[in-house]
């Protein structure tokens, strides 16, 4: 499921990124297209870059990459030190048709027992919101989560109960966050 994304929607084989049509009068180029363009370019930098400096800790990439590009699968790897060491914690990626001017929607597919993530797997990160700029990588959005795991944001709780917790006893907390 996780292998490299293809570069070009005509073809499975080929490592260059192609040119992609716009609409007849390119000077009425729509955001929709803009935003095809700037994700198929961000697939193609973000894989340039995992070969370059592969993460140890997380993954993500096109469920069909020939067929639709704006929604990815990919996972994070629980993070040494943390409770959350020894799992594989699965993400549903969504890019809007206005990306990168808007944020993708990134949802853990599973509960996790932590302050920024909800129990209806939401997740609270600022570049995701009110920090968002369209300069991002995903690469960037994915280490932003794998230090969210380590280190929550106490200010912005989506889950109270795990908020309260990890405030008042970290160790129960982190006991439950375990199981």
């Amino acid at each position: 499921m996780f292998g490299k994304i293809p570069l070009s929607s005509s073809t499975a084989t080929t490592d260059v990124l192609q040119p992609v049509k716009l609409a007849k009068d390119s000077s009425s180029a729509s955001l929709m297209d803009f935003a095809f363009i700037k994700l198929k370019c961000g697939c193609g930098l973000y894989h340039c870059e995992l070969e370059k400096n592969p993460a140890l800790l997380c993954h993500a990439e096109s469920e069909e990459p020939v067929m639709n590009i704006t929604h990815w699968t990919g996972y994070i790897d629980g993070p040494e030190e943390t409770p959350f060491v020894g799992g594989r914690f699965y993400l549903n990626i969504d890019f809007p048709a206005a990306f990168p001017f808007k944020p993708s929607h990134i949802r853990f597919i599973r509960p996790i027992y932590h302050p920024n993530i909800s129990t209806k797997c939401e997740i609270y990160l600022d570049i995701l919101y009110s920090q968002w700029s369209p300069a991002l990588s995903i690469r960037a959005l994915l280490i932003s989560l794998c230090s969210l795991l380590i280190d929550p944001n106490v200010e912005y709780g989506l889950n109270r109960n795990a908020l309260k917790l990890y405030q008042i006893d970290k160790q129960k907390y982190e006991e439950i966050a375990r199981e």
